[in-house]
């Protein structure tokens, strides 16, 4: 301990050993300065102070001392009174961005969290269980692209629950998403294809095994492996949360930035937030994303040929009844082209339009707005409506019954009638 009543650390107490022994001259100067790796001229202040102030000599001077630099007590109050009034539930190094963006504050991340821990404003956090094996970047950007679905009250508490489907390239962290009402075959097929739009054909996707991603049946595939299947799309399927831990962890900064950014604009519609978040998505991979390990982009082009509104459809096999309609969807269509096949493609466009097609050709069709009417080629006979006919006395039947009552005297009198 110093005469100043601060502790020495293990570096101090080294060099005040060195010293002491440059001043009984066991060693000299230049020796000094190579041991402890300074400068000759270093070595010699050093000496010049420890002999002129003690043990103290080789300390800082400016050590426990306070900062020209610290923050007042005027400004910290500010700073947290602040926080309780708009940031009030942010991370330290999101409302540090903030207070700098939205206020004109720059404080470092450190100390705004020293003074929240202080004042006790910061929840504390479950420890996070030890990961898995950690898996390597994709090497590319487009290489492979993580897709999900999360729920959650983007609005705030008092607003309803809407889907964020989330799309993370593995190799960037680059980010997409868009809003519906549900997690569903038609809000991937129209998310994807806005990306597709934006960015062009990944190589693969990787995707959980959620009813939208995968059938039920090992045999069958679903609506968008169908779709990612004609697209040339490599449909990859995780077992569990943990293997896609990349979207998931995104959700969880999208859940706290995205929606206190929405707070604070105001945002109250779905739509609205829509709107928004192709702004913020530009800042969040300004801020977030990483350079690839390798510069060659794996996006395919959309090529001009390419029909996206068609490609992008629920497809369903449908049997051609006698009359040549096809049912689909509470809708009966009544087919206009020859044809001499027992099945047809149905397809429904993002835009609910309708496609009926048979080998990659459309046919002509025409909707009917009722169900049609049964038609006979031949017309059904009719008969007369027949006369029920009542047994006689003398009927075997009715002699079969009156033998088995002989006991009754008007049973035997009749039989005796009838054999007469």
């Amino acid at each position: 301990m110093s005469e100043r009543g601060i502790f020495m650390g293990e570096k101090e107490r080294k060099r005040l050993k060195v010293v002491n022994r440059v001043i009984e001259k066991d060693i000299t100067q230049e020796e000094a300065a190579k041991t402890l790796g300074i400068t000759d001229r270093q070595i010699r202040r050093i000496v010049k102070e420890v002999r002129k102030n003690g043990d103290s000599g080789v300390m800082h001077k400016s050590l426990g001392r306070e900062s020209n630099n610290k923050i007042s007590c005027f400004d910290k109050s500010r700073i947290l009174d602040l926080y309780h009034q708009k940031y009030n539930g942010y991370g330290p190094t999101f409302a540090s961005e903030k207070l700098h963006e939205m206020d004109g504050i720059k404080i470092s991340v450190t100390t705004l969290w020293k003074w929240l821990t202080e004042n006790g404003l910061l929840k504390k956090r479950k420890k996070q269980r030890v990961h898995r094996k950690c898996r390597e970047r994709k090497e590319h950007y487009g290489q492979m692209v993580q897709i999900d679905g999360s729920h959650h009250r983007w609005l705030g508490k008092e607003g309803r629950k809407f889907v964020l489907m989330g799309f993370i390239d593995d190799a960037t962290s680059k980010i997409y998403g868009r809003f519906y009402d549900y997690e569903g075959t038609m809000p991937i097929l129209d998310s994807f294809k806005k990306y597709v739009e934006l960015n062009g054909l990944p190589n693969s996707v990787y995707v959980d095994r959620h009813s939208t991603y995968k059938a039920f049946s090992e045999r069958s595939l679903s609506e968008f492996e169908k779709v990612m299947e004609s697209l040339g799309i490599i449909v990859i399927h995780a077992r569990s949360p943990q293997a896609k831990g990349r979207v998931e962890r995104m959700f969880e900064t999208l859940q706290d930035r995205l929606v206190k950014e929405m707070e604070l604009k105001g945002i109250k519609t779905m739509e609205g937030a829509n709107e928004y978040l192709s702004e913020y998505l530009f800042k969040h991979n300004e801020r977030f994303s990483v350079i690839a390990k390798k510069e060659k982009d794996f996006h395919a082009p959309v090529s001009p040929g390419m029909n996206l509104e068609r490609l992008f459809c629920t497809k369903a096999e449908k049997r051609i009844m006698k009359d040549n309609t096809v049912y689909y969807e509470k809708t009966y269509y009544q087919i206009k082209s020859k044809i001499t096949c027992s099945t047809v493609m149905v397809e429904k466009t993002l835009k609910n339009e309708i496609y009926i097609t048979k080998g990659g050709q459309d046919l002509r069709f025409e909707r009917l707005p009722t169900k049609p009417e049964k038609t006979r080629l031949i017309p059904k006979q009719r008969f007369a409506t027949r006369v029920p006919v009542v047994p006689s006395l003398e009927h075997p039947w009715k002699i079969g019954r009156l033998i088995l009552n002989t006991k009754d005297e008007s049973t035997k009198t009749k039989i005796q009638n009838l054999m007469n």
